[in-house]
Formats: C-alpha cells, structure tokens, sequence
C-alpha cells in the first residue's frame, strides 16, 4: 500500500508478470464514488509532485530496487 492522509483510500503497486506492467491501483472511498483506476507508476509520479503519495512510492521503489 502507498501511503497517504486520505481515509479509507487504499493506493496499491501493481505489477502484472504477465504484461511486465506495473500501475498503482487507486481504490477511493465510496463517499469518493469508489472508481477504481489504474495509472502507470511514471505517470502517477509525475501528476502528483510531492505529495505524500509520491514521496511513499518513491520509497517504496527504492527499497523494492526498482
């Protein structure tokens, strides 16, 4: 799980050995209308800048050498 300071937002690394792809699945909350979406890694990285998310994913690939 990628962290944040939303509630109940689960935000996941994904990767699909099938594809090779790897995408970070965003569950909001049903409050949030509860769209699951997937985005590739370098594109959520570069839409959220230095966001807490960012910030935990980057150090999520770092200790996982990606």
């Amino acid at each position: 799980e990628i962290g944040g300071e939303n509630d109940h937002v689960v935000r996941q690394l994904v990767h699909d050995p099938a594809s090779g792809r790897s995408f970070v699945r965003h569950e909001p909350n049903l409050a949030s209308g509860g769209q699951i979406t997937e985005t590739d890694v370098e594109e959520f990285l570069n839409r959220t800048g230095t966001s807490p998310e960012n910030l935990a994913l980057r150090a999520l690939l770092q200790k996982s050498g990606s």
